[in-house]
């Protein structure tokens, strides 16, 4: 290699790296997402003829996979939604039954729940969630 090209080399190759250098000190922070978790979630059904209406339970291994997640009601000859709700702070649920005898099922689906999120001392962001699993109830019979 003659002396003028490696001088070419190396001066390409600097301004490679300068370049590199000043694109990372110029990007913005970048979040950090730490999955602690995955969390097997259950739910449980049971229809009350005397108030015509499905009432249920989302449980689950972590805490905050209870409060806030979206249940649906299917017909289960056919799959048709035919309700939908959220589950209160301590993972129950109730849906008017429909006007319909039948044979139901319910399902909670799954969802990723950010626990906390910070800072870190280099400017990144770092966010801890846990994944809530969904589930499917047994078949329950409405008169």
């Amino acid at each position: 290699m003659s002396r003028k090209h490696s001088k070419s080399v190396a001066g390409t190759l600097c301004a490679l790296f300068v370049g590199a250098a000043l694109v990372a000190s110029i990007a913005p922070a970048s979040a950090h997402t730490d999955s602690s978790s995955d969390s097997k979630s259950g739910i449980a059904m049971d229809y009350k003829p005397r108030k015509g209406k499905f009432v249920g339970k989302v449980t689950s291994e972590h805490g905050a996979c209870v409060e806030g997640r979206t249940v649906k009601l299917f017909k289960a000859r056919t799959g048709k939604k035919v309700g939908r709700t959220t589950t209160n702070a301590t993972g129950g649920w109730s849906i008017a039954a429909a006007k319909r005898s039948g044979k139901y099922y319910s399902k909670v689906t799954a969802s990723d729940v950010t626990l906390d999120t910070g800072v870190d001392k280099y400017g990144d962001t770092w966010v801890h969630s846990v994944f809530c699993m969904g589930a499917r109830s047994g078949v329950e019979v409405s008169r």
